[in-house]
């Protein structure tokens, strides 16, 4: 099953495969031609394609995000007349056809798409022909990791899909030789060259690429070996004589490239992990190139080696000279300062938090009929103007009764209601900000010198909105009486 940060291969499905295609028609019919004139671009996978040369058409279903359908593409176009052609849909919409009127070719690109939505899909294609034959071969996707093809496969017996393996893949070991990359594969031609690949799976094939950057070369010869066993000899073929800066070689997908040229082939194996080790023998002729594996009962799901530690323990060595990671005497002291400093500050800065905080514990709000600002009450055309107040209580520190006064304000942002705090006399009176007065009401049962006493009022003062716009406000301090 794939975990989070795993990637699946791609799964390649024969055209024998009756659960994934399904042939509509009764002009299809196994075809077991060699395909020779175009072994450029590979042979058909296991010798045979499907074929029809009537209408006819054919659907396979998969579960994953990208689908390729592949076979013989050879199109006979007269005055502008391909046949046979052919029309493709995923799951009822249309996608284009590929190499419709293009190079003929094995192992063509018939139709697919890249890029869908993850999931169940069906890709369908119609096909009309006047005698000319249609070829299927196989097609390959990039498998749902929720589909059962997935969660299935395991790391010890893997699935029952063939799939791909990159030359990339993290199974793959380049351990001797001057192994390089070119145009997609990898290729070695020193002798003594190796290379190794851990998979899963019950048969292994190799593909390989020739190509004529060593026209004319004699063959090479490699072996293979399986889980430690004996050595199989394969030979390297080369890029044909000849063929090179022909039109016949410029045909192949990478031009002077011929791509999916079968090597070896593993015999049927028990299903399970196995090792592949392959050598370069030489002559260093034509070089050994890899571009691909198809391994049938393969792992889906790509598993990255885990890398076991080569760090030892950390032996600490005795030195007689000053260690270059000890801090200095005047280093140490500067620290030791400086965290004084930053403790004195946040000292001082939580003193003055908490007198302020104390400050203003020794009021308490009250709030009566107040209601949010809405654009009716900034209007300048409305008549009325409510009559909201807040009551403002004052808590004496003095034996003295409390006392408290109410000031009229305007329904507008509560928040900034204290304006100003003035000092006066019990009996007396306090001023507004308005310029009027608010009688406090006698103290009863007190002394003359509680009297005497002052406390502190709060005033709120809060602006209605006039409903003028762009006007400076300027707030004048209130007229003091000698006293």
């Amino acid at each position: 099953m794939a975990g989070a940060s795993e990637t699946l291969r791609w799964i390649f499905v024969d055209d024998t495969d009756d659960q994934a295609f399904t042939f509509t028609g009764d002009g299809w019919t196994t075809d077991n031609s060699s395909f020779q004139r175009f072994s450029y671009s590979g042979t058909p996978y296991r010798g045979a394609q499907h074929a029809t040369s009537r209408n006819g058409s054919l659907s396979v279903t998969f579960s994953g995000s990208s689908v390729s359908l592949f076979g013989t593409a050879d199109v006979l176009n007269v005055a502008g007349r391909p046949d046979p052609t052919w029309e493709c849909f995923i799951d009822g919409r249309p996608v284009p056809p590929l190499n419709a009127t293009g190079v003929p070719m094995n192992l063509g690109a018939l139709c697919g798409h890249l890029a869908i939505t993850d999931g169940d899909h069906t890709l369908t294609v119609n096909v009309t022909s006047r005698g000319r034959p249609f070829y299927v071969d196989a097609f390959r996707y990039y498998p749902s990791p929720q589909s059962p093809t997935v969660t299935q496969s395991t790391a010890d017996t893997g699935s029952n899909a063939t799939i791909f393996i990159a030359n990339i893949d993290p199974g793959v070991q380049f351990s001797q030789g001057n192994w390089r990359t070119q145009s997609g594969f990898q290729f070695a031609n020193t002798t003594g060259a190796s290379m190794s690949l851990d998979f899963v799976g019950s048969k292994l094939s190799w593909m390989g690429w020739l190509w004529s950057e060593f026209p004319g070369r004699l063959p090479s010869n490699g072996t293979w070996s399986i889980d430690g066993g004996p050595e199989t000899p394969f030979q390297i073929p080369g890029f044909p004589t000849g063929l090179e800066g022909t039109a016949l070689a410029n045909l192949t997908q990478i031009p002077g490239v011929l791509n999916n040229q079968l090597f070896f082939e593993t015999p049927s194996l028990s299903a399970g992990a196995h090792r592949l080790d392959v050598r370069y023998l030489g002559p260093e002729e034509a070089p050994l190139t890899v571009g691909y594996f198809i391994v049938e009962n393969g792992d889906v799901t790509v598993r990255r080696p885990s890398v076991p530690s080569t760090a030892g323990p950390v032996v600490e060595t005795p030195s007689s000279g000053p260690s270059p990671s000890r801090l200095s005497t005047g280093a140490i002291a500067g620290i030791a300062v400086g965290s004084v400093g930053v403790v004195a500050i946040i000292a001082v800065i939580l003193l003055i938090f908490l007198r302020r905080r104390r400050r203003i514990k020794n009021l308490e709000f009250t709030e009566t009929g107040v209601r949010p600002f809405d654009a009716t009450m900034a209007s300048p055309a409305s008549s009325e103007r409510p009559n909201n107040r807040i009551s403002v209580k004052t808590r004496l520190t003095q034996s003295s009764p409390s006392t408290t006064t109410t000031s009229p304000v305007s329904p507008f942002n509560e928040k900034s209601a204290l304006r100003r705090t003035m000092m006066t006399s019990i009996s007396g009176t306090t001023s507004s900000s308005a310029g009027g007065s608010t009688n406090l009401p006698p103290s009863t049962g007190a002394s003359s010198s509680a009297r005497s006493d002052r406390e502190t009022v709060v005033v709120v003062n809060r602006h209605e909105d006039s409903g003028l716009r762009d006007v400076e406000v300027v707030d004048l301090p209130p007229l003091y009486s000698e006293r």
